[in-house]
């Protein structure tokens, strides 16, 4: 028995430790993004050389938590870092909404 679970061990210890690789090229469109958000895919330029924050995801906790630092400290810098369009992860992707596009209503 000892065996098998060093081999879970080893096998879960290579998946934690392997290379993600890149977003897909072509994901699929969430259903919450149709019609486009206009904020979906605005980027800046070049990244901040210098900022107080980094938020990777503009899903719902990383827009939460960058609504929340601005709310109690207006000045503060925050870059966002997303990998494809405003909240196009798995914020994008939640199957458990009830009501289309209630999220439209959450204004950040």
């Amino acid at each position: 028995m000892t065996s098998n679970k060093n081999c879970d061990i080893e096998q879960i210890t290579k998946l934690v430790n392997a290379d993600p690789g890149l977003p897909r090229e072509s994901p699929t469109s969430s259903y919450w993004q149709q019609p486009p958000h206009f904020l979906s895919n605005i980027q800046s330029p070049t990244l901040p050389k210098e900022k107080d924050y980094a938020i990777i995801g503009s899903g719902i906790t990383g827009l939460s938590i960058a609504k929340t630092l601005l709310a109690s400290h207006p000045t503060v810098k925050i870059t966002i870092l997303e990998a494809r369009t405003l909240c196009s992860g798995a914020t994008g992707r939640n199957g458990g909404q009830m009501a289309a596009n209630v999220g439209r209503n959450i204004v950040i």
